[in-house]
């Protein structure tokens, strides 16, 4: 996500489980392509697999909290921002993002998907911070989880005016329309990595009043640019 300059453990044992989007592609500018968003935001949704093994591995460079902490993903201001993440999804796209009928919560549901989720508080700070990522998008950006929150979002775009110029532009045009469909855009991990990430929404988190916090992407598929030149 890109920004203008002035805009604004865990337990060892957890419980998880986890058609591209269609439509012509436009660019906003040289490092953004863009889907052509179709009227009813049903038909850029495509069901979500799940993890179907019981158990799931926390990020290797995680630190070792107690046995008895609570993972920060699924409680406190982790959880609290996973849930608006969730019940903003549904509100825009009149779908679920997660399977509410499973057993397991929607917290660690959201964790688990197979696919990057990752959100920010562009609205609320400046300059905007990463305020929540699921595990698939902790691979991304090869990050921990207290790595990657606090992190400047900005931080994460090539540091070019015109990549920054098309980060902003991206982020003001789902401030407006609520969401934007994104074909492909680079980002960088916080180890210095370009990294691809395909076929999803970005869009607007709101609070029980209508405020707007935040945005959040949810991208179906994603790759790191060097392995994916080497093929």
């Amino acid at each position: 996500m890109r920004s203008q300059q002035h805009i604004p453990n865990t337990s060892t044992e957890a419980a998880a489980a986890a058609a591209f989007l269609r439509g012509r592609t436009f660019s906003i500018g040289p490092s953004v392509r863009l889907r052509r968003p179709s009227l009813n935001p049903r038909r850029h949704q495509t069901p979500l697999r799940r993890v179907l093994d019981s158990r799931f591995e926390k990020p290797a460079d995680d630190p070792d909290d107690s046995i008895d902490s609570p993972s920060p993903w699924l409680s406190g201001e982790g959880g609290n921002v996973a849930d608006l993440i969730i019940a903003n999804y549904r509100r825009i796209f009149n779908r679920p993002l997660v399977d509410e009928n499973d057993s397991l919560t929607s917290r660690e549901l959201l964790w688990n998907v197979e696919g990057i989720i990752y959100a920010h508080n562009f609205f609320a700070a400046d300059p905007p911070v990463y305020i929540y990522g699921n595990k698939v998008g902790l691979q991304a950006f090869e990050a921990s989880w207290d790595e990657f929150l606090g992190s400047e979002s900005t931080a994460t775009t090539n540091s070019s005016a015109d990549a920054q110029q098309d980060r902003f532009a991206l982020l003001k045009k789902a401030g407006e329309d609520g969401f934007v469909d994104i074909a492909e855009v680079t980002r960088i991990s916080l180890k210095g990595r370009e990294v691809y990430l395909r076929n999803g929404p970005l869009f607007t988190l709101e609070d029980k009043s209508g405020k707007k916090v935040g945005q959040a992407v949810y991208m179906k598929d994603w790759a790191f640019v060097d392995e994916e030149s080497t093929k």
